[in-house]
């Protein structure tokens, strides 16, 4: 799993919504409620995520870490062809 936030704006005040992006192992039938319901449980009010996204790979540097921003641009090209 690998979270980042999602800028949105509002009154002239910049708000980060944490979004979470999840690779599910093959055979499973995790659907986005049950995450967010999972996390409701666990997880302070502010630290649950305000979506989920199903990808095949989370992106990672050379060391392991996650590339945040690639995982931020596939969520404004999501965002820019829905619109």
């Amino acid at each position: 799993m690998g979270s980042c936030g999602l800028p949105l704006w509002g009154l002239a005040v910049r708000i980060v919504s944490p979004a979470l992006f999840v690779v599910a192992r093959t055979g499973t039938n995790l659907g986005t409620k049950d995450i967010l319901n999972h996390c409701r449980g666990h997880l302070s009010s502010y630290k649950v995520p305000f979506s989920v996204h199903f990808v095949d790979e989370i992106p990672r540097t050379g060391s392991g870490k996650i590339i945040r921003f690639k995982l931020r641009e596939t969520l404004v090209t999501s965002v820019n062809k829905a619109s």
